[in-house]
């Protein structure tokens, strides 16, 4: 099996894990073991960026944030994931969201093509 044949088969299982921690699909906030992993995700800022530029706080939700729709529920209390001040709708939080993905897209990226160039090299005896 080549490289590529095995980087093709490892692929889904990347992206799979991606969305799901995205927080698109069910919170993760609430798991204290997935909501520091889903900080490492570009998936999640990528989704953050898409909720805050179509404002998702402002769309019907079961839950609802407490600060934003005058209920009784405490700042402090447990808030939902369209709560999450990723996802707010303002330049602040998108250029955030944006400058994260840009952070986990690119630092892979660079160290990849440093550990490209480190084996690629000629060994010298």
């Amino acid at each position: 099996m080549s490289n590529p044949d095995k980087a093709l088969t490892i692929l889904p299982v990347v992206l799979l894990a991606q969305f799901l921690l995205s927080g698109a699909l069910f919170d993760v906030s609430a798991n204290p073991v997935l909501k520091p992993v889903s900080y490492v995700t570009s998936a999640r800022w990528g989704f953050a960026a898409a909720a805050s530029t179509a404002n998702m706080k402002t769309l019907p939700s079961p839950s609802g944030c407490p600060e934003d729709n005058g209920s009784k529920i405490p700042p402090s209390a447990e808030r939902p994931a369209a709560c999450d001040a990723a996802r707010d709708h303002s330049k602040g939080a998108w250029f955030g969201d944006l400058i994260w993905v840009l952070v986990l897209t690119l630092l892979p990226m660079i160290l990849a093509w440093v550990w490209v160039r480190r084996i690629g090299r000629p060994k010298h005896t």
